[in-house]
């Protein structure tokens, strides 16, 4: 519902003034989940399975 919000007010926004805009509003398309640093589990993991294996320092 958001999205679609968002494409409303950028068609009127380009209706109303359309020497503002030289191509096509954004693509307002749900796309899913999104996530932060997605690679970030394997690293966590791939580093806490190196210090294991690494002796401590006496």
């Amino acid at each position: 519902m958001i999205l679609a919000a968002r494409h409303e007010v950028y068609v009127e926004a380009r209706e109303r003034n359309p020497a503002r805009w030289s191509r096509c509003t954004r693509d307002w398309t749900p796309i899913g989940a999104v996530t932060l640093n997605p690679e970030r589990e394997s690293v966590v993991t791939m580093a806490s399975h190196a210090t294991l294996k690494q002796p401590l320092a006496a």
